[in-house]
């Protein structure tokens, strides 16, 4: 197996036991900072990573996807600027694929759905940082 699939699927195992922590949160003593900050992953990986998740085998449409998902990390700034950044530089390195040369892709127009969910979840997180 290559490095690269053995650090994804370290990182797939690592997200699904942080939504199980989230999920059996009352079962733990967790500290409101750790609360906070599972609640944040939680919502990087449902609002965000979850598409990604899902369309990372389709290989025609990769480059697309690769591009949409930078996107989303960019506008994901405004919800959350240190795992926005993280996810940034961490998928950069990945990129090195895409040229100039590389064709031009229509722009995708995006799922109404997400655009809800992340607009919804802003200012949940700052009430539930609040309050822990």
């Amino acid at each position: 197996m290559a490095p690269g699939a053995i650090h994804h699927a370290s990182w797939i195992a690592k997200a699904l036991y942080v939504l199980k922590i989230y999920l059996f949160r009352d079962q733990f003593h967790l500290t409101a900072y750790e609360n906070r900050d599972i609640h944040d992953v939680c919502v990087f990986i449902v609002g965000l990573y979850v598409k990604v998740w899902f369309t990372a085998p389709d290989a025609i449409s990769a480059p697309r996807n690769d591009l949409d998902f930078l996107q989303n990390l960019k506008a994901y700034e405004d919800i959350n600027s240190a795992i926005s950044k993280a996810a940034v530089t961490n998928f950069s390195e990945y990129l090195w694929y895409l040229s100039e040369e590389f064709p031009s892709y229509q722009q995708t127009q995006r799922e109404p759905w997400h655009e809800q969910f992340l607009k919804s979840k802003e200012p949940k997180i700052h009430q539930n940082a609040s309050k822990s």
